[in-house]
């Protein structure tokens, strides 16, 4: 995932310096196409930015239901030996000693 926003953020900082280089090219009456370019490229960004976040917060519920889920097992096994103790201390008869 770091990766992969790392690519994006290059992706994005080439795609705002092929802007900017195409601003000192053009003629001035490219001037509202690029500004609709940049302006697009921004609604870009935002809804890459959103899609990121929703992805991080996707994979810590993953991540957290995946620990839950082996703690659940784990305690289970765990109350099975304790009760498996219980029972076998309950077939000794111990008698108080004083």
């Amino acid at each position: 995932m770091t990766r992969m926003e790392a690519t994006m953020k290059a992706s994005l900082s080439a795609a705002r310096k092929a802007l900017e280089t195409l601003t000192g090219l053009l003629q001035p009456a490219a001037g509202p196409q690029l500004a609709e370019a940049a302006a697009a490229l921004d609604r870009l960004t935002t809804i890459n930015t959103e899609i990121v976040t929703l992805s991080r917060r996707n994979s810590n519920v993953r991540s957290l239901a995946l620990s839950l889920g082996k703690k659940r097992t784990v305690t289970a096994e765990c109350d099975e030996s304790l009760q498996a103790l219980e029972d076998a201390l309950a077939r000794h008869h111990f008698s108080a000693t004083r």
